[in-house]
Parts: C-alpha cells; sequence; structure tokens
C-alpha cells in the first residue's frame, strides 16, 4: 500500500474493466515523471484528458518504462489493458444533432473562455493543433480542450474516432457520457 502514502491523491479504484472482473487499483496523471513512475511500479495508468498524439504519447513513455521495469509482453499487455483515457462521448442521429448537443451540454463550460471566440465546438474539433495558425491562436486552449475531452458524432463517425485512437496506441478509453447542459 505504499502508494496511498506516496500519491495519495493520484490513486483511484476502478470497480472492475473488461480486463479484468477484479478492481483495478491505478494512478491518475497526465505527468511525464508519474506515467513513467507508475509503471516502474507495476501499476495501471489513468490518463485525464488530453489530445489524441499526447496521450499516444504518454502511453508510449508509460510502454517504455514497462519494459525498463522488465516486465514481458503478456504483463505490458495486461497493464495497458487496463490503462485509460478519459472522453466525454456525444452521439447523435446526424453530425449536426451531436454537435449541437455538445453545444448545450458544454458550450458553456468554464475551463473554455469563448468571449472573444465565436468558433463552434465542431469547429473547434477540426483545427490542426500543429498549424502555425493555431499556435498564433489567442483562443488556442478552446480547441485543445474541445479535442482533449470531445468524442461526437453519428454511431459510425464515433466508431471511426474510437478506432482511430486504437490505431494511435491508446489501449482502452474510460467514457463519460454527459446527460444535460452545463448551466451556470
Amino acid at each position: 500500500m505504499t502508494i496511498w502514502t506516496r500519491w495519495p491523491e493520484a490513486a483511484h479504484l476502478l470497480a472492475s474493466c473488461a480486463a479484468d472482473p477484479r478492481p483495478v487499483l491505478a494512478v491518475r496523471t497526465n505527468t511525464d515523471a508519474t506515467i513513467a513512475a507508475t509503471a516502474k511500479r507495476g501499476f495501471p495508468v489513468f490518463l485525464g484528458p488530453c489530445i489524441p498524439a499526447e496521450a499516444a504519447r504518454k502511453f508510449r513513455i508509460y510502454k517504455e518504462a514497462l519494459h525498463a521495469r522488465g516486465c514481458d509482453e503478456d504483463t505490458t499487455a495486461g497493464l495497458l489493458a487496463k490503462s485509460v483515457i478519459t472522453k466525454h462521448v456525444i452521439v447523435g442521429e446526424t453530425e449536426e444533432a451531436a454537435w449541437a448537443c455538445a453545444e448545450r451540454m458544454a458550450g458553456k463550460n468554464p475551463m473554455m473562455n469563448r468571449s472573444n471566440d465565436s468558433r463552434s465546438l465542431r469547429e473547434m474539433a477540426s483545427v490542426d493543433l500543429t498549424s502555425v495558425e493555431h499556435q498564433n491562436d489567442p483562443n488556442r486552449k478552446n480547441p485543445e480542450h474541445v479535442q482533449a475531452w470531445m468524442v461526437c458524432g453519428t454511431p459510425d463517425s464515433v466508431l471511426q474516432q474510437l478506432q482511430g485512437l486504437s490505431g494511435l496506441g491508446i489501449p482502452h478509453l474510460n467514457t463519460r457520457f454527459t446527460v444535460g447542459s452545463y448551466n451556470p
């Protein structure tokens, strides 16, 4: 139980997961150093929301640290199967309906400052975060927030987005299905 004294705010107990019906003790973090330390201790890692490319990079750090610890492929695969990233999933009959729902549910989220940003969440979701224009955008945190948190669209497009996460090496997804809108 050393983990409770070292990282009391980071230890999480997940009731169960598809990989193992027993409760899973994991460490919640998005910092590279803690991800590596978590792997060295042999615990799964729960990433909070982050941009898919960044999540993939963080899982590579985790996997490399597991290998440096001496974990074989089966142990590594087992720990990766219990590790997750968190995303809100919003599904609609059409893309327009899904994004309209996203606007009602998350459009006024206090983690985004939209006072000078007239883009829709859908527009923010399609911003190229690697572009020079984005890097110079004073509202760049808004599309980063949307892309870190949301998977939105029709059942087919949501499935494609989720398969894209898997293709990046993101092993498991903790989904949040939010009901209702944020009303400050």
